[in-house]
């Protein structure tokens, strides 16, 4: 349907970020552009102030796109306006290296669904939107672990929700 999609171009971008947009929920896809330009974050931050009850914003691209740093930068933006925005990051889900699923040469297949505990981040983003506490994990790439750290979080009615992943 695409009188859900918006195309925020910018000067610098090659290709368009799309945002499809539903009642209360922003997915920004990044397509071969430099998703770090600060026009998308400031354009996205627009939107998502102007649209009022915007809850979860989900923030997806290829690995090593720049989602990282967009999401700071939107953040930042978000700020900016007024809001308070609350990030989330996938790459904290992954399941240990030894549950992690692999390519056929044995090498780990990190862009698998299956490396990521999907249940738990499913209940923790659905929790979240409710208003209540979870305490989210922290994974370590360099152990291949989750560490035992874990990071309280709650949203406030008005705040939103940033998740960025490659998923």
């Amino acid at each position: 349907d695409t009188g859900n999609v918006a195309v925020l171009p910018t000067r610098r971008m090659t290709t368009p970020a799309w945002i499809a947009v539903a009642a209360t929920i922003a997915i920004v896809a990044v397509f071969g552009f430099r998703m770090q330009d600060a026009l998308v974050s400031q354009s996205l931050a627009d939107e998502i102030a102007a649209r009022k009850g915007w809850r979860l914003v989900l923030v997806a691209g290829p690995s090593s796109s720049g989602k990282t740093t967009f999401t700071k930068r939107l953040c930042v933006q978000l700020r900016v306006l007024g809001l308070r925005p609350i990030a989330i990051s996938m790459d904290n889900y992954y399941v240990d290296r030894v549950d992690t699923p692999k390519h056929p040469d044995g090498s780990y297949n990190f862009e698998s669904l299956d490396a990521l505990d999907a249940a738990l981040f499913n209940d923790h983003v659905h929790r979240l939107i409710r208003g209540e506490t979870v305490e989210t994990p922290r994974y370590s790439f360099t152990r291949g672990a989750r560490t035992e750290e874990t990071v309280p979080m709650q949203l406030a009615e008005h705040d939103v929700l940033i998740t960025e992943g490659i998923h």
